[in-house]
């Protein structure tokens, strides 16, 4: 690689950031500056883009940039001017509250599932969770915003703990249910193939419904079906299935993402962070709706999935310790 200019290279051993590989700086004339600049593809550490950054400031149309954290080999965040296009790249963008109740309102509208009603059930109690998973999940993106690892974990690892005990609480309540399905894995066969293929073809109409193509998502129905429990039972829970996922392509229509991690990652990414948290705050949302409706198999699902994500963010967060 030819040599880098003097400048160029004080300011990247400044920032503790490496170029990307094989690339190399350019200077070339920039809107709102007076004179020609260094761009520099750096990488960022934090989630593995190639991100082009701007080396100096502009005197005017301050519109066409954005200011990006990005991490450095040390490992510490560091800000950088990059050009608007450039910072959408580190941008996820998660729901707002309020748009995340929305698209649940709108994926119940969708597709309709009878709620499993238990008396036993502290509602109270569910309430009061679904509030404070809540209050942790926002918590939990303001210190993903600044990237502080160890804060994020502190609430990640809340969120897990509690939602579990939440779960814990809905499977003594509902035991007929709940109980056969947190065992699924090692009781007998109860569904027979043709209830099987009939819960693929209402999970499939429950997706069309949206607009959305049910074998994308294939492998979430299969994940989800209990072969030791009946019909109707499966049916209450792959269609809870589908509306979570319509309520997830909701916001992803309106530009907000709420990604759900479903297989364990690799390596570290603030963007999988961020994905995490946004799906646990739709989740969330949905569990305020599941309390209202006192519906004991979909608050237990939604914690289910809340618990899960967590768990995994924990693995994830425990790769930058």
């Amino acid at each position: 690689m030819a040599e880098l200019p003097r400048e160029v290279a004080w300011y990247l051993d400044a920032l503790h950031l490496n170029l990307a590989p094989k690339a190399l700086p350019e200077r070339k004339p920039m809107p709102g500056f007076r004179e020609p600049v260094y761009i520099l593809p750096v990488v960022d550490e934090g989630t593995g883009e190639t991100v082009r950054i701007v080396m100096g400031h502009p005197t005017a149309e301050y519109e066409r940039y954005r200011l990006v954290r990005l991490t450095n080999k040390l490992g510490y965040t560091v800000t950088a001017l990059a050009p608007r296009e450039e910072a959408e790249k580190l941008i996820v963008k998660p729901p707002p509250v309020k748009e995340a109740e929305t698209a649940v309102k709108e994926a119940e509208r969708i597709v309709e599932v009878e709620p499993y009603r238990t008396p036993l059930a502290d509602w109270r109690y569910l309430s009061e969770l679904a509030s404070r998973l809540q209050s942790w999940v926002e918590s939990g993106e303001k210190w993903a915003e600044a990237r502080e690892v160890g804060s994020v974990l502190m609430y990640v690892r809340d969120i897990s703990e509690y939602s579990k005990a939440g779960k814990t609480h809905l499977v003594g309540a509902a035991e007929e249910v709940l109980k056969p399905y947190e065992e699924k894995a090692v009781a007998a066969k109860v569904l027979t193939d043709e209830e099987y293929a009939r819960l693929w073809r209402e999970f499939s109409e429950a997706l069309a419904k949206a607009g959305l193509d049910p074998t994308a998502y294939r492998s979430r129905f299969e994940a989800l079906v209990a072969w030791n429990m009946p019909y109707e039972d499966n049916l209450n829970i792959v269609l809870d299935e589908a509306r979570s996922i319509v309520a997830e392509e909701t916001l992803l229509r309106k530009t907000y993402v709420a990604k759900r991690i479903v297989e364990p990652p690799v390596r570290f990414s603030w963007k999988y962070v961020s994905w995490g948290l946004a799906s646990m705050k739709l989740d969330v949302a949905d569990l305020k709706e599941a309390v209202k409706h006192r519906d004991a198999l979909r608050a237990y699902m939604d914690l289910s999935r809340i618990a899960e994500t967590a768990q995994r963010l924990e693995k994830l967060l425990a790769m930058k310790l």
